[in-house]
């Protein structure tokens, strides 16, 4: 448990420590910071990766069909699983994030899972 200002009594991490992955407010519990960075089976992030995975390479547009979930939201968990090192943009030739067209006059950058993702789904996430 957090005692409100300087270090969890638990982890020993500065409360509010933006390095962590996931969104985990100030005062919280330690087990938040497990939750946030670890995707569980059965959950919006842990279907993200398997969404990955079964396509190779795509963008949270893509993804956010598939999964019939809003953009918006499907950008949230994407954006939490890029912090936790899970899944990251690919490069092209010249080192930028690749694209790729998501509507008439829109782009989507192209994601794709790391090592870390790959991980999470061949030992079933946590439970």
């Amino acid at each position: 448990m957090s005692t409100g200002t300087g270090n969890c009594t638990e982890c020993g991490r500065p409360l509010g420590d933006l390095e962590a992955a996931g969104k985990v407010g100030t005062a919280h519990p330690h087990t938040s910071y497990k939750a946030a960075v670890a995707p569980r089976f059965a959950t919006q992030r842990y279907r993200v990766l398997e969404v990955l995975r079964d396509f190779g390479q795509a963008t949270t547009a893509a993804i956010a069909d598939e999964m019939r979930m809003s953009r918006n939201q499907t950008a949230t968990r994407v954006g939490e699983l890029r912090e936790g090192g899970y899944v990251t943009f690919v490069l092209d030739e010249d080192g930028k994030v690749a694209c790729l067209p998501t509507g008439p006059s829109a782009d989507g950058r192209v994601l794709q899972l790391t090592p870390a993702g790959l991980y999470v789904l061949a030992s079933g996430g946590t439970r």
